[in-house]
């Protein structure tokens, strides 16, 4: 597939996403299912909303857990359920034959 950036830039079409397509095309596992991937979707929307601003300045309070403060333990508790949900997506990928 080529694509031609130059003229996609000069006509005003955003080029990044040809870029994109690009550069990362060989990453995307085209033989996972719809629904793996809409979780996976949706599962990265959640992460980038726990990682906001407003969130996180909800746990920016002082007060400590354990000894350490509040909002340490929110991003290391956030980034490990994070971890562990895309663990669990991905347990039986490649499909066991």
């Amino acid at each position: 597939m080529v694509i031609n950036l130059r003229t996609s830039a000069a006509r005003g079409k955003d080029a990044g996403g040809a870029v994109w397509l690009l550069l990362f095309s060989h990453a995307i596992p085209l033989s996972m299912s719809n629904d793996r991937n809409a979780r996976l979707l949706t599962l990265a929307f959640v992460a980038f909303l726990l990682f906001t601003f407003p969130v996180l300045r909800i746990f920016g309070k002082d007060g400590f857990v354990f000894g350490l403060p509040v909002l340490y333990v929110y991003i290391c508790l956030a980034w490990l359920a994070i971890i562990g949900l895309v663990w669990y997506q991905f347990r039986d990928y490649p499909p066991r034959r």
